[in-house]
């Protein structure tokens, strides 16, 4: 295309595919900078749909079965190739614990099961398709153990484990029917028989992940706060904190911010700060987080006075941003939009560069707060449509793009609202906590 030649006008069936998430990348990026553009009655369109006021245009139902098919064998060649690429990442890394031999020794066949699982384990906050390819393989082995090992309930536990662990990798990706289905599989294994109140623990700590990523916080908090009973029981209290953490999390989620609070402060009480500094600052930091969401912007500034070097101390460098994110935003309650503005544009600089889109936008959204607050419309416009072109390129669901999209046409028509700016954070929120 020419330059400054406006990106031409789709046709209604192409605007509707976007909308469907059915477009791939060159269309679907001229589409959004049509849109960004002004386009203003495909942008009416859009909202039509997203309302559910208007229906989907006919021609969507009368696709070629040629079209269909191209369609759909264009998406699956790319997705393949992008899945074999992280799974040869993730087999790279555990190949040499799988090269068989002939008879090999069950306590050998045991061993490599172990290091597997071990392995898969390690790369929970890795890529969700390396990480799910390294379960997969783990879960191979452990289904795979020869019946003449010498401990048959030693060998169910690990199956059990093992299918939690692909139960998780699958909520990574996003892909909650499998992922439950794996979960189920593996309490079944674990209910076959007389569990360990550990193995119970830790199979309900992960999939009450699943729940709470599904906005089921009732089963999310009963299967978090039984697991930390039985990780008491156990007399594994550092899980068991744990635990008590991730339950203030649900609580957060669900809006009982005090709630969320209450529970903080008992795990901050009961952590080992010699013994475990970094869970002990990060229950710190969630109580700050808690109270600024919760408006309590002047307790937080105090707090955060308090305890800012003692966090610092024990956090790793996302955390360190994480920080001067959260000055920020307890500048822009208290009023102090300069100083909100220069902490925040420090903090979305430092998340780009580690590449963490999901924290780069949410810090650029409180600054579009400040920006608001300011009347800098303009500004507030660009940075809408930075973060669109951003996830547009990473392929990052159309929820979140659907949310944006609207915020940037308001601004674009002086339009936009706080509430508009704090829907579209939400949106980017919820996807950012589903790849922890």
């Amino acid at each position: 295309m020419p330059r400054g030649t406006p990106p031409r006008h789709p046709k209604p069936a192409r605007l509707a595919a976007f909308f469907l998430a059915q477009v791939d990348g060159a269309e679907r990026n001229e589409i959004v900078r049509h849109l960004l553009g002004g386009c203003e009655p495909c942008r009416a369109k859009m909202r039509g749909w997203l309302a559910a006021d208007e229906s989907l245009p006919p021609k969507m139902a009368r696709r070629s079965p040629k079209e269909a098919y191209d369609f759909v064998l264009r998406n699956a060649e790319r997705l393949a190739a992008a899945a074999d690429a992280a799974r040869r990442q993730a087999l790279s890394a555990v190949e040499p614990l799988l090269a068989d031999e002939p008879g090999r020794h069950p306590v050998i066949a045991w061993t490599r099961a172990r290091a597997l699982f071990a392995r898969a384990r390690s790369l929970r906050r890795a890529d969700p398709a390396a990480y799910e390819a390294a379960a997969g393989w783990a879960l191979a082995t452990a289904r795979e153990l020869p019946q003449s090992l010498p401990n048959a309930k030693e060998n169910a536990d690990h199956l059990a484990r093992a299918w939690a662990e692909v139960g998780n990798a699958h909520r990574r990706r996003g892909a909650f029917t499998e992922a439950e289905q794996a979960f189920e599989a593996a309490m079944t294994i674990a209910g076959s028989g007389t569990a360990e109140p550990l193995l119970l623990a830790e199979l309900l700590d992960l999939s009450s992940s699943l729940w709470g990523d599904i906005r089921h916080f009732d089963e999310a908090e009963r299967q978090i706060g039984l697991a930390e009973q039985l990780y008491r029981g156990a007399g594994h209290s550092k899980e068991a904190n744990r635990a008590c953490m991730s339950l203030g999390r649900f609580l957060f989620r669900r809006g009982a911010g005090y709630d969320a609070i209450r529970h903080y402060c008992r795990a901050f009480d009961q952590f080992d700060p010699a013994r475990e500094p970094v869970l002990w600052s990060t229950a710190l930091y969630n109580i700050l987080d808690a109270l600024t969401d919760l408006g309590q912007f002047e307790a937080a500034e105090r707090f955060f006075g308090q305890v800012k070097e003692l966090i610092e101390r024990h956090v790793q460098a996302e955390d360190r941003v994480r920080l001067q994110w959260l000055s920020g935003r307890i500048d822009v309650g208290l009023g102090r939009l300069h100083r909100a503005e220069l902490s925040l544009r420090k903090a979305r600089d430092r998340f780009a560069k580690m590449d963490l889109p999901f924290l780069a936008a949410l810090a650029s959204l409180d600054l579009c707060q400040v920006w608001l607050r300011e009347g800098r419309t303009a500004e507030v416009r660009a940075e809408v449509a930075q973060i669109l072109g951003q996830f547009t390129a990473r392929g990052i669901a159309r929820e979140a793009l659907a949310t944006l999209v609207l915020l940037e046409q308001a601004a674009r028509q002086e339009q936009a609202t706080l509430a508009l700016v704090r829907e579209a954070a939400q949106s980017v929120a919820t996807l950012e906590r589903g790849g922890r």
